[in-house]
């Protein structure tokens, strides 16, 4: 098995080092950016490794990421090592200024959002809001407002696949779509059951007297 995380301590260690001796207000817009791209490979590593049988192959990625998370800073290793935490110790939610944080996914833009094809997206639900983050801009959509949330697959082989997940919901009286890709069969899975238990939990409300 190669290795999923593209992060290594060394490379983590070096960075540190060298914002460290860059001016304070520089330091922390560093830093900040620093631990957000080790949080994002984190979370996505950590969704990934759920499609793996042999426990050592898990315990290989998140030790190697948790090396990553030992070099910083300690004020900025206890923030990050919660989303450590979360990844692979079988803690999906996060709190953050008391609101749920959810399956936090990294996609690639596909259709639907006025945003570049291929634009990094984050999706992710926060209650009954999913949540899109792109580089430039946020964007929210409530569960009321969605119809349904599904998978598809193309390629023909395994270098080539990829998959999408396709979001329908209602704006205005019409039904929209919106696409993303990514290359791990199983990273929607939670975002889709997260999905259909709200929606069922809100179903059996509006039914009772």
């Amino acid at each position: 098995m190669t290795s999923i995380s593209q992060l290594k301590r060394k490379d983590i260690k070096n960075e540190v080092k060298r914002i460290q001796k860059l001016p304070k207000y520089e330091q922390k817009r560093q830093m900040n950016a620093l631990c957000k791209k080790v949080i994002d490979d984190i979370e996505t590593t950590g969704t990934r490794v759920k499609i793996y049988n042999r426990f050592w192959d898990k315990k290989k990625e998140a030790m190697k990421l948790l090396s990553c998370v030992k070099v910083l800073p300690e004020d900025y290793r206890k923030f990050v090592y919660i989303t450590w935490d979360n990844a692979f110790n079988n803690k999906v939610n996060k709190t953050v200024n008391n609101v749920e944080h959810i399956f936090k996914t990294k996609t690639a833009h596909v259709s639907g959002l006025p945003l570049p094809k291929q634009a990094e997206v984050n999706i992710w639900w926060q209650g009954d809001m999913l949540m899109f983050a792109s580089a430039s801009t946020d964007f929210s959509l409530p569960i009321e407002r969605i119809m349904g949330l599904g998978t598809t697959c193309l390629g023909r082989d395994h270098l080539s696949i990829s998959y999408y997940l396709t979001i329908e919901y209602k704006k205005e009286g019409e039904i929209k779509c919106i696409v993303v890709r990514v290359t791990w069969k199983h990273t929607f899975d939670d975002l889709i059951k997260y999905f259909e238990e709200r929606r069922g939990a809100r179903d059996k409300i509006k039914q009772e007297l």
